[in-house]
């Protein structure tokens, strides 16, 4: 399971409240075609793992990365973001 930090956790509400996303849907890690991690807006499907918070799903982890990412956890580091400001999610072993 991941375990998503107090910053992620209101980095994620942010994400999905800006988005106006319907509240079947969370953020949800998926492997990008390069091979790495990327992130999306969806419902979870069968399988996946979903980190719900306030009875909502928050973090879905693709079932394909499930067993991978298991251990690991979710922060943002606030001192890393991209030109357009947005916040760095880093994924850390526990």
């Amino acid at each position: 399971m991941v375990t998503v930090t107090e910053k992620a956790v209101n980095e994620l509400k942010d994400m999905l409240q800006t988005q106006g996303t319907p509240e079947d849907r969370g953020v949800k890690l998926v492997e990008a075609p390069s091979g790495g991690l990327a992130m999306t807006i969806a419902p979870p499907v069968e399988g996946d793992e979903v980190v719900r918070h306030e009875d909502r799903p928050l973090l879905i982890v693709d079932r394909v990365l499930a067993a991978r990412l298991d251990g690991t956890v979710l922060d943002v580091k606030a001192e890393e973001s991209d030109a357009s400001g947005s916040a760095r999610f880093v994924l850390t072993s526990a």
